[in-house]
């Protein structure tokens, strides 16, 4: 769920369920309890999708991508 400091953007994700795409910004990765995100980097998720589905559908595909990406 998205508690927010404020702004326009994250106004529509306020209390809704989100993914976070990326973590190299925070330095600390995307497999805390809370993160802090800049609202660019979330995605809506559907309030009937389980967190752990919706945490498997950004996580697995760009984990294998990144695992290609090394294996060249």
């Amino acid at each position: 769920m998205v508690a927010t400091g404020g702004g326009l953007p994250t106004l529509k994700l306020l209390g809704k369920p989100v993914g976070i795409i990326g973590g190299s910004w925070s330095g600390l990765g995307c497999y805390a309890e809370y993160v802090v995100a800049p609202a660019f980097f979330t995605v809506p998720l559907p309030a009937d999708l389980p967190v752990a589905d919706g945490c498997g559908f950004f996580v697995n595909p760009w984990t294998a991508l990144q695992i290609a990406s090394y294996a060249k």
